[in-house]
Order: C-alpha cells, then sequence, then structure tokens
C-alpha cells in the first residue's frame, strides 16, 4: 500500500508521531510490513502476546502501544498479499537468546531486545530521507534489456549500490571492503556478451545440430538469444525447438563469486527469451518439467510412492494453468533447476536473491477480489539453496564425498529431496518442518561419514551447514552436497574478485597449478580459473573476468599451461587499462587491465585460439580476433606459453617465426641477464652525491643507443662491489631500461657500455645483458634497438617492467655474416654519431637498421605496414 510510505498518512497511525526525533516509523511500520505481513500468510496474521511463545514467533505483528489506530493500519496490510520467498525473513532466531538465540532485526516488544538499535524517522522523510530521495526519480521493477532505453532505474541498481558499498572507506581498518574482496560489479554489455557466448555454447553442446554445420547452428542460436533480432517463428523445426528446449531445462549455470547476481540474471534473461520465442504457450515446457520432477522422484528414496510424485505433477500442472502465457513458470524452473551462485559475503547473496525475487514477482498480476487466495499471487520459492554464502576456494579435507555405503548415498538423496521441497514451501509450518529434517538429516549424514574416511572436522562442518541460515558464510564449498550438482556444471561464469593473498593457504594438492606450479605473488583470480576448470563437467564450459596479467605474466605461466594443456581454449578478450576515453571504459573503477576468457573442458584439438586485444566498452560489440594456435605459442614461448597481444592481420608474423626453426632465444646467446648490480632501496646507504671514483648509473641514464654518463651525479663508495664494477670496466655490456611505461613509444632501449669513461656500478632499474660473444654486441645492439624487437616484446608485456624473462625469450634469427656485419656497421655510426654529438639525429641509420631486419626476418609489404600501424 502506499500510503504507508507517505508521511502525512502514517502521521495518525502512530501515537505521538515525531517526525524530528522520533523512531517509531521503522518498527511499528516496516518491520510489521517486511515480516509480519509479506512473509505471513494472509490469514495467520496477528499480534504477538507477550505472555506466550508467539513473542519469538516473528510472523506476529509487535509495538501494538505505539499504534494510534490498529484497524487502519491493519487495513492497509491486509490489502499486502503475502510473498514467502525468504525476502522478507526475520533474522532473529527462534531460540530464545539464553538457549544460544541471536537477535539480528531485534523485532521484538521487549525494550532490551532492541536495546541501542533506532533508526530516526527523519532517515526516512526529511529533505534528505530515504522516501524522499526515491520520490524523485522514477523506477522500474523489471530489469532492462539491452536494447530497451533506460528511461526508469531498474533492479540491476542493486548491483551499483553493492559496488558503492564495497567501495565505501573505513576509517578504523584505514580501507574499503573492496580492498579487502577484490570484488567489482560488472557492467551489463559485458554480461550480455559472455552471457550469449556462454549460452550458446552450452545448448549447442547439449542440442548439436543434426546436419553437423556447428557453426550455422550457432548463429541460429544467437539470433534466438538475442533482443535486438526480430525471431521468425519458421527459424526452427519443431524436433529442433523440442531439442532446445530439453538441453534448456537440462543446463546448470554456476557463478562462482556471485556479487549482486549480474551473470545469473543475465542467464534467467536469455534463456527466459529463449522459451518465449519457441515455446509461446509453454507446452513444451512444462511438458519436460514433469518429465524431470518424474525422475527426481525416481532417484528420491522418500517419495516412491504415489502420492509424492502426484504432488509434484499437480504443482507443475498448476503453476502453468494460472501462468499459461506468462513467463513466470519459465523462470521458476529455470531458477529451480538451472541457475545457482555462491559468494563468500551475505549480502551478495541476499541481494542476487532480492533481483530473483523481482523477477518471478513482476510475472504475476494481483487480483484484488480474490483476497481468500492470496489477491491470486503465487507465493514465492526460497531461493536459501539456490544461492549459499560460502568460500568457492576452500575444501573440505576429502573433496569428493565417496559414496561408500547405500546409508550415505540415501541421506544424501534425501537431502537433496527435502531441499527441493524447501524450495517450493509456502507456508511457515511447511518452511519449519524442512528446516528441522534437513538438521536431522545433517546429523545423520555427519556420523555415516564419520564412521567411514572422512576427518570428524570435516563431518562436523557438513552437519553445522545450515543453508537457511542467512547470517553465516561458510567457509568451504561443496557442488554434490550445497547443490546436488555432482557431476560438475554445464557453465561456470562470472566476474570473481582481483586480490593478492598468501600463497600456501589454499592447498596445492587441489589448486596444483595455481598454489603448486606458478611462481610470484598469488592471486585470487589463478585460484578461481583453475577452480572454474574443477567446477565444470566434462565438455562443459567456463567464461570469467580475470586481470590480464593471465596473458602473459610469469607468475600465470604454470595457469597457462593448464589452460593450454588441458583445455579447449576458445577466445581470451582483452581490455587495457585505460581506454582511448572515459566513456570507452568497460571498467571505471578498475586500476589494471583485464581479459575475458572461454574454455571447454576438454583435450586440446586442432582449433586455434581466437584473441581479441585493446577493446572498450564501444569494441565489445563488433570484436575483431585474431587465431593462433597451441603449437605457434609453444614455438614462440616454451617456457612461458604466452597469449600474446596480437591484431587482426599480425599472427602471420608470429606463424614465420615459429616455423623457422633456425630462430632462437635470445637466452641461447647470452652469458647472462640480470638486473643492474645493486638495489636502489637496500643499499641507499652505499651511494651519495660525494665524489668518488665510481659512479652510480640508473635506468634514467639510459635512452636508446646513448648512455647519459654526465648526467650521473651520484656515487658510491669505492671498494664496494669492487668485481662488478671491474666485470663493468672490461666486459662489454648490453643495457637496457628495467622500468619502461607500458604506453611509450618505445618499450626497448638499448646502450653498449664498451670502454667506459668511468668506473660504475648499475642500479637494478636496469637490466644487464652480456653475450657469450661479446663480439656480437654491435650486431644485437642494433638488433635490439629495432621496431621489430620493440613489436615482439610489446605483445607479451602486461606492465611497466622490461624482465629478464621477456628479454630471454626475445627470438633471434640465424643470420648471414653479411647481415651481421651491416648491422654492426650501422651500430657503430650511430654510436659515432651519439659519441660526437648526443643530439644527433641518426633517424635515417635507424630506419635502415629496421629496413635490413625486416627483411632478415621475411616480413612482407602489409606484415611492416600493420606492425607500424
Amino acid at each position: 500500500a502506499e500510503e504507508l510510505f507517505v508521511e502525512a498518512n502514517v502521521n495518525p497511525l502512530l501515537h505521538g508521531y515525531d517526525p524530528v526525533n522520533g523512531d517509531s516509523y521503522y518498527r511499528a511500520i516496516l518491520q510489521n510490513l517486511f515480516f509480519a505481513t509479506l512473509n505471513t500468510e494472509i490469514h495467520r496474521r496477528g499480534f504477538s502476546k507477550a505472555s506466550n511463545t508467539t513473542h519469538r514467533d516473528t510472523s506476529r505483528y509487535r509495538y501494538a502501544n505505539e499504534i494510534a489506530d490498529p484497524d487502519s493500519l491493519l487495513q492497509l496490510f491486509a490489502r499486502t498479499p503475502f510473498i514467502n520467498g525468504g525476502l522478507f525473513d526475520c533474522l532473529n532466531s527462534y531460540e530464545a537468546s539464553n538457549q544460544g538465540g541471536y537477535r539480528i532485526d531485534c523485532f521484538s516488544d521487549n525494550p532490551n531486545q532492541r536495546k541501542d538499535y533506532s533508526i530516526p524517522n527523519r532517515l526516512f522523510f526529511d529533505d534528505q530521507g530515504l522516501l524522499t530521495l526515491f520520490n524523485r526519480y522514477k523506477f522500474t521493477v523489471e530489469e532492462n534489456t539491452p536494447t530497451e532505453q533506460e528511461v526508469a532505474l531498474d533492479p540491476e541498481l542493486l548491483g551499483k549500490v553493492f559496488e558503492n558499498l564495497l567501495a565505501a572507506y573505513n576509517p578504523e581498518t584505514r580501507s574499503t571492503a573492496r580492498k579487502q574482496t577484490g570484488s567489482y560489479y560488472t557492467p551489463r554489455p559485458v554480461v550480455d556478451f559472455m552471457v550469449d557466448e556462454a549460452l550458446t555454447a552450452a545448448i549447442a553442446a547439449r542440442c548439436p545440430p543434426m546436419d553437423g554445420d556447428m557453426d550455422f547452428w550457432q548463429a541460429r542460436l544467437r539470433g534466438l538469444l538475442d533482443y535486438a533480432v526480430a525471431f521468425d517463428d519458421e527459424l526452427f523445426e519443431e524436433h529442433e525447438r523440442l531439442g532446445i528446449v530439453r538441453a534448456i531445462a537440462h543446463l546448470t549455470v554456476l557463478d562462482p563469486a556471485v556479487g549482486s547476481g549480474a551473470f545469473p540474471m543475465g542467464v534467467l534473461h536469455k534463456l527466459t527469451l529463449a522459451l518465449r520465442r519457441l515455446d509461446q504457450d509453454n507446452t513444451r515446457w512444462e511438458q519436460v518439467q514433469k518429465e524431470l520432477a518424474m525422475q527426481r522422484a525416481d532417484l528420491a528414496f522418500d517419495t516412491q510412492d504415489q502420492q509424492a510424485r502426484s504432488a509434484q505433477l499437480t504443482e507443475i500442472s498448476d503453476t502453468f494453468g494460472r501462468y499459461r502465457d506468462s513467463d513466470f513458470g519459465r523462470k521458476l524452473y529455470l531458477i529451480q533447476n538451472s541457475i545457482f551462485g555462491v559468494d563468500i559475503q551475505t549480502i551478495a547473496t541476499q541481494i542476487a536473491k532480492l533481483r530473483f525475487f523481482i523477477s518471478l514477482a513482476i510475472e504475476q498480476e494481483p487480483d484484488p477480489d480474490a483476497d481468500a487466495d492470496n489477491y491470486g499471487i503465487k507465493p514465492l520459492p526460497n531461493l536459501e539453496t539456490r544461492f549459499v554464502a560460502a568460500n568457492t576456494l576452500l575444501a573440505l579435507h576429502k573433496q569428493q564425498m565417496t559414496l561408500v555405503s547405500d546409508s550415505v548415498t540415501q541421506l544424501q538423496q534425501e537431502l537433496n529431496t527435502n531441499r527441493e521441497r524447501y524450495f517450493h514451501a509456502t507456508t511457515r509450518h511447511k518452511k519449519l518442518a524442512c528446516k528441522e529434517k534437513d538438521k536431522e538429516l545433517r546429523d545423520d549424514l555427519a556420523a555415516e561419514l564419520e564412521q567411514g574416511d572422512m576427518p570428524a572436522a570435516d563431518a562436523d562442518k557438513i552437519a553445522h551447514w545450515d543453508p537457511y541460515d542467512q547470517n553465516a558464510s561458510a567457509d568451504w564449498f561443496h557442488p554434490a552436497y550445497m547443490f546436488g550438482v555432482k557431476e560438475g556444471f554445464d557453465v561456470v561464469i562470472g566476474n570473481p574478485p582481483y586480490k593478492q593473498v598468501r600463497k600456501g593457504v589454499h592447498a596445492a594438492s587441489y589448486f596444483p597449478y595455481a598454489e603448486g606450479k606458478d611462481r610470484g605473488k598469488q592471486n585470487l583470480y589463478k585460484l578461481f580459473v583453475e577452480q572454474s576448470y574443477n567446477l565444470c563437467k566434462k565438455h562443459g564450459l567456463a567464461t570469467l573476468i580475470v586481470q590480464s596479467s593471465l596473458l602473459c605474466d610469469l607468475s600465470s605461466a604454470a595457469t597457462r599451461q593448464l589452460l593450454l594443456d588441458h583445455t579447449q581454449l576458445k577466445h581470451i578478450i582483452e581490455f587495457p587499462e585505460r581506454a582511448r576515453t572515459r566513456a570507452a571504459q568497460v571498467f571505471t573503477s578498475v586500476t589494471q587491465g583485464i581479459c575475458i576468457y572461454q574454455f571447454t573442458k576438454a583435450l586440446p584439438n586442432d582449433e586455434p585460439i581466437q584473441i581479441s586485444v585493446g577493446n572498450d566498452a564501444h569494441s565489445i560489440a563488433q570484436l575483431r580476433f585474431a587465431a593462433i594456435t597451441k603449437n605457434a605459442i609453444l614455438a614462440l614461448y616454451p617456457e612461458l606459453r604466452c597469449l600474446p597481444h596480437i591484431r587482426a592481420g599480425s599472427v602471420s608474423i608470429l606463424e614465420k617465426i615459429a616455423a623457422d626453426t633456425s630462430i632462437k632465444p635470445l637466452g641461447q646467446y647470452a652469458a647472462s641477464i640480470i638486473q643492474g648490480d645493486l638495489n636502489l632501496t637496500t643499499h641507499s646507504a652505499r651511494f651519495s652525491r660525494s665524489p668518488s671514483p665510481v659512479r652510480l648509473l640508473r635506468g634514467r641514464h639510459v635512452t636508446r643507443f646513448l648512455v647519459r654518463y654526465d648526467d650521473a651525479t651520484e656515487y658510491c663508495e669505492e671498494g664496494f662491489m669492487t668485481d662488478r664494477v671491474n666485470a663493468n670496466r672490461h666486459d662489454i655490456f648490453l643495457i637496457s631500461q628495467q622500468v619502461m611505461n607500458a604506453l611509450a613509444p618505445r618499450r626497448l632501449n638499448f646502450v653498449l657500455t664498451e670502454n667506459p669513461p668511468t668506473k660504475l656500478l648499475w642500479g637494478n632499474s636496469v637490466n644487464k645483458l652480456l653475450l657469450k660473444n661479446q663480439v656480437d654486441s654491435r650486431t644485437f645492439l642494433a638488433l635490439l634497438n629495432s621496431k621489430f624487437m620493440d613489436w615482439f616484446f610489446r605483445i607479451t608485456s602486461t606492465n611497466n617492467h622490461v624482465q629478464g624473462y621477456e628479454l630471454r625469450q626475445l627470438p633471434i634469427p640465424a643470420m648471414s655474416d653479411e647481415d651481421r656485419k651491416e648491422l654492426d656497421n650501422l651500430a657503430t655510426q650511430i654510436l659515432a654519431a651519439k659519441d660526437a654529438d648526443p643530439a644527433a639525429d641518426t633517424n635515417e641509420l635507424e630506419a635502415q637498421v629496421d629496413r635490413l631486419v625486416y627483411a632478415i626476418y621475411g616480413l612482407t609489404a602489409e606484415e611492416i605496414a600493420l606492425l607500424e600501424g
């Protein structure tokens, strides 16, 4: 009733309503509306009696002493249907505080139970109040599709609110919740793209084309899922329609870091659209749902009787009988059977459930004359067993709960059946009965498992995991136990957190690539990449948004090994840290490059990997891909297995290098590639501006072909690192800057330290390359300073550093003596010109180097133009 949100109407309903200092509105109006009206069947509503057990029954009205006109207020409440769904559950426990219970919402007539708990009326109604603010905007409860003009704020706003809550600064911890969790909200265009691609592939896998033309079949499926494409009823034959409907009914989709539910909502919308187009009157969908119900009944140990089977089928018939031409039945059974979410944050799962409740609620039209039948509204399902708060990355000690006995199998199945029954429970009595049964079965299952080979601690976790406790988050995750999904999911999709964590927190035996093999710092995204593989069923599909360091960084090499050796990696789509304009920025609050990957859980085949780089919010609608094979990647980057930043048309350059067995990595020509001599931080006490015979040189003293010795005004203690000083005097080192902005025009800048004019030490802001054959130093100086080598370096560089491991994989061709001499000669001329005048223009000589290098690698005019473009 809208009257409940207008202060002028609320005032006469409450005793002594005080708009400034009072706090009765939240308690007497909102709490009674949420907990005892929307969450309670109409015929069971009434006031609590403090003298009996109803004072702990949160389905009863409270605060009678604060209500001036109970009859008027109850009349307004009476016009409100019972919603159910757990959305308006009071989070207080039924047990008393002295019995181990708790009070979260403080919904109580006992003043001691709501001590220090006050929400002033002014927070709702003054000039800056919440309801005053809401009245300034137009809201819609239906989420917009990508093709609709956003003329009102829709429930997607909840996701943005969630992101802003995470970004709020906490002065006590001196950080934000986002910094602690690494969570970011995913923009709608990205969600839509990922959902479309994932569902197209997943449906095609479950329902392949009869003629074998997979490309054309997937194109038709994309059109089916596209709001902007007008649907043609003749596009699919009858057998194809039923096949797709069956495929959709059997899909299982998991978001392992669900956040506010953006991806599950995207899946729900697209699958609903497909079903609406294929099956306008829901006849096929109803038929398939009855088949699934019968299958569940056959598996369940406690539903072998005909009465239980009939009840399930009657429930389905009633749903479609009431909502034959509606999306309600489509959404209801998609939510029941296909869509699941996990998040470590309880608030995230609550927001996700809220969006799903709203999505179901809008499919029903209330009938004001049907008050005896809840105004024609079907109570919403309970989603506690579809969106759970748990740590997706932590497993039980024995993750695979081996079904070692018939009794364990039976108990697990009974649990699954009971939770399915709870999903549809529409009265408080039925819900409480299911919760009590769940507790009994969990205890029995824990006892059986402990008698087997499961550690007692894990058995205890199973016994105490209560899916109906909306305040708790489990420190473990098990899809078979929590969701009843035993074989893995058809689709794992989402945007997991990006956050560095201490290595070794997660078991190396469970994450052998991320924890056991990957070097460097650990990041949650790598664990989620590996977990997405673990959670997929055979031939299932995974697509996540992660940091773009996945592509090439040394620290992710083992994770790439997993992707390349054990999956069919379909595509990688990269978005750089900064877009060309702010409006084109995909993630406005993310401070690093990101990428989207998609793979199928199957052994690699001969299909090339599609790579698209340099994208933004505009280009995601028209992606351009470059295709490269796994064999080419292994030939180019045998140790690091990089996924290069290649653009369409440039793959042929890499294929030439990969096919030329005479090309070897720079590491094979180097005696050493190390950072500079001293650490500029830990050795800072050993240098100063007091003159000494030994100068300190840094990365800033290096420009291409020129060392700026005269600019070095810092000195090192004489006698410090004497061996290094002598080596720098007598060996011929190729020096490069170790720190170089990723957006700089040239990333590789090499100089030669041949007969330096002073004793010197290099800081660790440079790399020192010593060749095995120092006679080739000038030849390599020219080669490494070429545009071609800079291009090759850039396509695998993801940060502002030039690392030694990156230099080691630079491709060095088997040059003829004539080419070696020519490069040596050009380098000599450039060095002479720079020595005579540091500002000398050597562009033409460097252009000659570039032309010669292009010829050595066999590049065509088109390839050169693309490389220099």
